[in-house]
């Protein structure tokens, strides 16, 4: 059995099992715009204040 998820909840994920919390006041980096999904998801289960990517950012309540 396969299991995949997108870049940005593994990255996620690899933090909190390293002991980071909720990573408050981080940015996250990525290659591409990332999807709605896991915009959501960062939004709703971190304390990541934006999202980085090469053409643009969104910046995270």
């Amino acid at each position: 059995m396969c299991i995949n998820s997108h870049a940005e909840a593994n990255a996620k994920a690899d933090a909190q099992q390293r002991g980071t919390g909720r990573m408050a006041g981080a940015l996250m980096y990525a290659s591409v715009e990332p999807c709605e999904g896991c915009i959501r998801m960062i939004r709703n289960e971190t304390d990541i204040e934006a999202i980085i990517w090469p053409d643009g950012m969104v910046a995270l309540p």
